[in-house]
């Protein structure tokens, strides 16, 4: 592991937005300060085959050094027997007793982790959010607003994946209601589906009858990721999100249309293609799985993982661009490859366009289409002056 450190600081007019990239395998951590409080977003890359417990190690080393609060802590990428990426999963303070302990093929226990991610807080008061009593996420607040993480959310085992579906996004509800929130204060979900070219379009249905029973359609539709991905549960999808109740007129959260691409409402697909949340000390913005879709919907550059790759960033950074953010105020990012001989192409982009891959945990999983070869997600945020 090495020691070297190397630093990089942006600061615009009164904002101080710090990004310390470490060279290595060390943490990518990126700081946003505003008012009383200080968030931290770290993520750490996984060196090959190493222990998930070497990686939940160094997170916890890097943790004790912040006086803050957990409000999120995942990691990304694990590859169970069968090869599929595993979908997030929550952080174990007892990490011998944590599913990332599940054995490979071969029976051991070096099982490849792609990143842990973690996002903190100072200054805020966090609480546990419960529902059937089990510790489903965390909310917070600021002077502005409640925020809420509910990770992990399952169905039950048993049942068709449409049935589970609806088990998510009604206990995704209940979480909610427990602390004083309704799905309407959601700008944010994640699903991961195992076989997800089985029933996607079938997962749109459900996702559809909710959101307009529901009226989401006359308020915010959240954005979304929506990729493949088996759990240890054994279910068909796992489900996260983050809400948000503003406590003044103050903090405006709208949805942002990409200035490349078509609304996703219009093939079917239920979620805006990013959020920007907009607090009168800082700005957040959330950008949905993006992949190599043309204006009018279709997949374009079939079978070429490098074009793939160029149009998805082009469509990233135009709506960076539109929301007066840069590369540099990425707070974290996942790339999704579907075939693992293609995991190295994310790396050849940057290499070529010297656009630093350091924010970027890069796994393989199943995009939502058969013919896309990659997807990005990324949230990035920037403080006012």
């Amino acid at each position: 592991m090495t020691t070297t450190q190397q630093f990089k600081r942006y600061e615009k007019k009164a904002m101080k937005v710090d990004s310390k990239v470490i060279s290595g395998r060390e943490p990518y951590i990126s700081t946003l300060r505003h008012g009383d409080y200080t968030e931290t977003f770290l993520t750490i890359h996984g060196e090959g085959s190493e222990d998930p417990l070497c990686m939940f190690d160094r997170m916890r080393e890097r943790l004790q050094k912040l006086n803050s609060g957990i409000v999120r802590m995942e990691g990304v990428g694990l590859i169970n027997t069968s090869g599929k990426a595993v979908s997030e999963l929550r952080y174990c303070e007892d990490c011998r007793d944590c599913s990332l302990r599940e054995p490979n093929h071969d029976g051991t226990r070096n099982c490849p982790v792609s990143g842990l991610y973690a996002h903190t807080i100072s200054n805020a008061k966090l609480q546990p959010v419960w529902l059937g009593g089990q510790i489903v996420g965390t909310i917070y607040e600021d002077d502005f607003a409640h925020y809420c993480f509910l990770n992990n959310i399952l169905p039950e085992l048993n049942v068709l994946a449409e049935k589970q579906t609806e088990q998510v996004f009604n206990r995704f509800e209940a979480a909610l209601k427990t602390v004083g929130m309704e799905f309407r204060d959601v700008i944010r979900t994640w699903f991961h589906l195992d076989n997800i070219f089985d029933w996607y379009d079938q997962f749109n249905d459900v996702r559809h009858r909710f959101f307009k029973e529901r009226g989401i359609y006359d308020a915010l539709v959240p954005a979304s990721t929506g990729i493949g991905g088996a759990n240890p549960a054994g279910v068909s999808i796992v489900g996260n999100l983050y809400a948000i109740k503003p406590k003044t007129d103050e903090m405006r959260i709208r949805a942002v249309p990409s200035p490349l691409q078509c609304p996703a409402l219009e093939y079917g697909s239920s979620f805006s293609r990013a959020v920007e949340v907009d607090a009168p000390t800082y700005r957040k913005l959330f950008i949905s799985g993006t992949a190599s879709i043309a204006p009018e919907g279709h997949t374009i550059h079939l079978d070429d993982i490098d074009r793939q790759i160029e149009l998805t960033l082009d469509v990233v950074l135009a709506i960076m661009e539109s929301c007066g953010m840069e590369w540099n105020d990425v707070t974290d990012a996942i790339a999704y490859v579907r075939d693992k001989e293609d995991l190295p192409a994310f790396d050849r982009y940057c290499e070529r366009t010297n656009l630093s891959a350091e924010p970027v945990v890069v796994i393989q999983n199943d995009v939502c289409r058969e013919d896309l070869l990659f997807e990005l997600e990324l949230a990035a945020a920037k403080a006012k002056g």
